[in-house]
């Protein structure tokens, strides 16, 4: 187990023993490659200049060793596939087919009435949008109550699907056995 003792405002890390003797290479140097999952996923040619130019003592690195590719920084480095600018699926074929929504907030200032987030809700074949104000994202399920009643009332509508972008605020045992209930995708 190390420890990381604070002298003259810097901090040194006593390591101990490296516990990995696969670690090591014939000469007792450490790999290129564990020196970099051990100094928190550094770049290879910075841990090579660092040693080179004296900045660390007692990092004996074995400079021949392969530099390989880490799976931990290619994950890091994932990103989602950006979305398609143009709608590729037909639209919903009457109001309440299909309604997005999404939450928004918290505001930097607050609302006259004291919200920090709103809830909308679009309409996918007409594409109208209706939103709430709300005082906290668990005013979610709430809101939608409120927009399901109103296109009942005001459009004898159904809502059918509803697509979110699976924040918390919608993945609510509550909310998710309502929607089954009521036979909403």
């Amino acid at each position: 187990m190390g420890r990381i003792p604070k002298h003259d405002g810097l901090y040194k890390v006593d390591r101990g023993k490296y516990p990995s003797a696969s670690a090591h290479t014939e000469s007792g140097r450490i790999t290129l490659m564990d020196a970099h999952r051990q100094l928190g996923h550094i770049a290879p040619d910075t841990i090579k200049t660092l040693t080179h130019e004296g900045i660390t003592t007692g990092l004996d690195i074995d400079q021949s060793s392969l530099v390989v590719s880490c799976n931990s920084c290619t994950y890091a480095k994932m990103t989602c596939s950006p979305l398609p600018k143009e709608r590729t699926r037909k639209r919903a074929n009457k109001f309440g087919g299909e309604v997005h929504t999404d939450v928004w907030g918290p505001s930097p200032v607050k609302s006259l009435g004291s919200k920090l987030h709103y809830i909308s809700f679009t309409d996918d074949k007409t594409r109208y949008t209706k939103l709430a104000l709300l005082s906290q994202k668990s005013g979610a399920f709430n809101a939608y109550l409120d927009f399901e009643a109103w296109a009942h009332t005001q459009h004898n509508a159904k809502i059918l699907k509803l697509r979110s972008n699976h924040g918390g605020e919608y993945l609510s045992r509550v909310f998710n056995d309502y929607l089954a209930k009521q036979g909403t995708e």
